[in-house]
């Protein structure tokens, strides 16, 4: 390669041979990497807009246009952006549900008994989480529920209207009220059993809202097993998870309950789940270590029995023993819960299935209306990215309505 000959210099009189200038490489390396930086911020603030426009709160963003634009429709412009806002909502709608995964429509199930089933309390720490599709006929009731409210909210202003003017205070008073009334609404006209409930439900140890969650989740497991002991057959009883209709129940009294059925099993044992995520009104610690001492009573009290079919009876002499005044002989969560499920045996027993299961689902769906307005808001705001939780979504709802629980 030729080189170019430089004077010899006169301390050591040698000849060097030039070679291309640092400064040309070290720019042509600087660039490159200047290049590719603007690339990388250039595609995540692509990313971030791509993400946004086709999220979930665009579809509440164009629902809520939508809904003003309907609301001041007049001249023939008003009616000529309300058909655009239509088209441009069912190209986004159809887009974004292309884009969804199907686990948006799904829901988080855990169920104590079939946790506890293996009678060994050191393996009842590991929680067993199953996922199942939400199901119609959850929707539907949820939605019942939200109606009733919103119903009963304006019934209670219209009252109200025609007295003093009311509080702020008080108005948010009456809302808590319409969220807590939950058990006397799926139990309105059996008062004795609402006081029985109640009765049953002072015995709680703690004001949380997990002990009730747990105690009214054994009570629905109880009288699920009753339910399957009756009409099922084989080894589909033994599965708590599985709400599908057994072969050849499709006819007769099951398929009424069914659709109530349900509802109250999916929304106990995801209740149950929002437990295990510290998703509820109480302290996440709280939560943890109730449902910790939950599951271990629940090992101890289903020690030896196989069979599932003989569980509520054994629960039941469980919560019925004589006990002492030691605070370990106490009545737990299990013991109450299998008190509540006798409870409601006794009040829908001689064939009323269908009622009770009703009741239940209609109890269910109003309280996990209470607890998503009741758990704050930063426990939320975790699951408002992505698919979301359930009771978040219900959350939004009911902030949106006015339902919200000051802390």
């Amino acid at each position: 390669m030729p080189c170019s000959v430089r004077p010899a210099t006169a301390a050591t009189g040698s000849r060097t041979c030039a070679s291309p200038s640092p400064c040309t490489s070290c720019c042509a390396v600087g660039v490159f990497v200047t290049h590719c930086i603007i690339a990388i911020l250039v595609i995540r603030e692509l990313w971030e807009i791509i993400v946004y426009v086709f999220s979930q709160w665009t579809n509440v963003l164009i629902i809520c246009s939508y809904i003003r634009l309907r609301g001041r429709q007049g001249c023939w412009i008003q009616g000529l952006r309300l058909w655009m806002m239509e088209k441009v909502a069912r190209i986004m709608f159809w887009l974004i549900g292309r884009g969804r995964s199907r686990r948006d429509r799904n829901i988080r199930q855990c169920n104590l008994v079939m946790s506890a089933r293996t009678g060994s309390i050191a393996r009842v720490t590991r929680v067993i989480f199953r996922t199942r599709k939400l199901r119609r006929e959850v929707k539907m009731e949820l939605f019942s529920s939200i109606k009733a409210l919103l119903n009963s909210q304006e019934a209670s202003a219209s009252v109200a209207a025609g007295r003093t003017r009311s509080s702020q205070e008080e108005l948010a008073q009456k809302k808590n009220e319409l969220l807590r009334s939950y058990l006397g609404n799926a139990f309105a006209d059996i008062e004795h059993l609402v006081g029985q409930i109640e009765h049953i439900q002072r015995e709680i140890k703690g004001e949380g809202e997990t002990h009730k969650i747990l105690a009214w989740h054994i009570a629905t497991s109880l009288c699920q097993i009753k339910l399957l002991e009756q009409e099922a057959t084989g080894r589909w009883r033994d599965d708590l998870y599985n709400l599908t209709l057994p072969e050849g129940g499709g006819d007769g009294e099951l398929a009424d309950v069914w659709p109530h059925y349900v509802t109250a099993v999916t929304l106990s044992n995801y209740c149950a789940y929002l437990v295990r995520q510290a998703l509820v009104p109480d302290n996440g610690l709280v939560a943890y270590k109730v449902l910790h001492e939950v599951r271990r009573e629940a090992a101890q009290s289903m020690r030896g029995c196989s069979a599932m079919q003989g569980l509520p009876h054994q629960l039941i002499l469980n919560s019925n023993r004589p006990r002492c005044n030691g605070d370990d002989d106490e009545e737990g969560i299990i013991d109450i819960g299998a008190l509540l499920s006798e409870e409601l045996v006794a009040a829908f027993g001689g064939g009323a299935e269908v009622e009770l299961w009703k009741r239940l689902g209609k109890f269910w769906a109003g309280f996990l209306l209470h607890l998503s307005a009741s758990t704050r808001a930063a426990k939320h705001q975790v699951h408002l990215r992505g698919s979301g939780e359930l009771t978040t979504h219900l959350w939004v709802l009911l902030s949106h309505a006015g339902f919200l629980v000051p802390k």
